[in-house]
């Protein structure tokens, strides 16, 4: 009975296990919370999974996911694709820096960076403008500690807001704008209609090396692309139109042919989403091109496991009538058979007595005397084995004491 529960509670166990992996590859599959925003691993409408699905199907373009730190990533004439920067700022001076990017685009790839998310650094005009006029007042000559105070509260603001890295680095800053008739500029060559666009923000150019792609009637870029090297940066206000569910409500499939008119592979970075590979042992081994040692040492630890098993001089073949089959004691017997002859077999009992116990210790010296002599005394031709039995009941008796 006790068996019986025991059973019971080990399949309970393995049927739980079981339903919790199933759930969590449900959940995996789903990818309803398991990735970031416009993730290419995610299948719902805030993911970019039918984008990624749309480049694989196509025959002459090739899609891959990039999980490896972006300073890992040289690829030759590719799109690589950034979706949804805009919801982590901080990538840009930590684990995205400009250099990396501005690396890829002169190396001869396009780099699609799409924001949409609202960012600390994105600017509103109404502010601007009231930002504007407070700085166009004329300036009030302050007793000196108060213009101490105020001199102190400026640099505790300016350490607390870290600088724009879009803005020094590429002259451009995000800023808040609601569109209105959005129109593909004539530098679009080959771009037709505009991507469908949802959130309510703009580019603001600051330097002239940005050549606008999309703009409104207001004239607010969405689109705008810089040459660096033998490549070139396209960087877009919005994410919303490489998603799931934009794809599947306003499709802008004239933008997305546009992208890689000209490029035989598709890559998207989704080490910044969260979702990164870490080295292990065998990485590493390739990373340092270790190849040589590790098949060095696989040849070692072969060659020893052959010398431990496997002697180099070839066994002695033995008649088949010299196996015992049967208990230890009848390997032993006929092991003796073999290898010592009968009238040799009372000596050699004798020599291997000697050499074990201490027999003066044990029988007295003249009984010790006599069993030496009728170990070594000459054995009749005629009953051998008869005389050998007879010789050993004797010296038993002797070591005994009975005789």
């Amino acid at each position: 009975m006790r068996k019986h529960w025991q059973i019971m509670l080990i399949s309970l166990v393995l049927l739980v296990g079981l339903g919790a992996v199933c759930w969590r590859l449900l959940a995996i599959n789903l990818g309803a919370s398991q990735y970031a925003k416009y993730s290419s691993l995610r299948s719902d409408p805030l993911g970019t999974k039918v984008l990624y699905r749309a480049y694989e199907a196509m025959p002459e373009v090739e899609a891959k996911r990039w999980i490896r730190p972006l300073y890992m990533l040289e690829p030759k004439d590719s799109l690589v694709v950034l979706a949804g920067t805009g919801q982590s700022w901080a990538i840009f001076s930590e684990t995205l820096p400009l250099t990396e990017l501005q690396r890829l685009a002169t190396d001869g790839n396009r780099v699609l960076v799409c924001f949409g998310e609202v960012s600390s650094y994105m600017v509103d005009p109404e502010e601007a403008e009231e930002e504007t006029k407070e700085t166009e007042e004329p300036s009030r000559v302050l007793p000196w500690p108060a213009r101490k105070k105020e001199s102190d509260d400026a640099a505790e603001k300016q350490e607390e807001e870290p600088p724009n890295p879009l803005y020094h680095d590429w002259g451009l800053v995000l800023v808040s704008h609601r569109a209105v008739g959005p129109a593909c500029t004539p530098a679009a060559r080959g771009l037709q209609t505009p991507p469908s666009w949802r959130a309510e923000l703009a580019l603001q150019l600051e330097d002239e090396a940005w050549t606008p792609l999309v703009t409104d009637s207001a004239g607010a870029v969405w689109m705008a692309e810089r040459s660096f090297g033998r490549g070139s940066i396209v960087a877009c206000a919005d994410s919303y139109w490489l998603s799931n569910e934009s794809l599947a409500k306003d499709r802008s499939s004239d933008a997305i042919l546009w992208l890689v008119r000209d490029k035989a592979t598709v890559i998207f970075d989704e080490s910044r989403l969260g979702v990164t590979t870490q080295l292990g042992v065998v990485g590493l081994a390739r990373q340092y091109r270790m190849h040589g040692f590790a098949i060095g040492l696989l040849l070692v630890v072969l060659l020893y496991i052959w010398r431990a098993s496997a002697a180099f001089l070839p066994p002695d073949e033995l008649p088949a009538d010299s196996l015992v089959r049967g208990p230890r004691m009848d390997g032993l017997t006929a092991l003796l058979r073999q290898n010592i002859r009968p009238r040799d077999l009372l000596q050699t009992c004798h020599d291997a007595w000697q050499r074990t116990l201490r027999s003066s210790r044990q029988v007295p010296k003249e009984r010790a005397i006599r069993i030496k002599r009728l170990c070594q005394d000459e054995l009749p031709a005629k009953e051998l084995h008869t005389e050998i039995l007879q010789r050993y009941k004797t010296i038993c008796r002797l070591m005994a004491g009975k005789d």
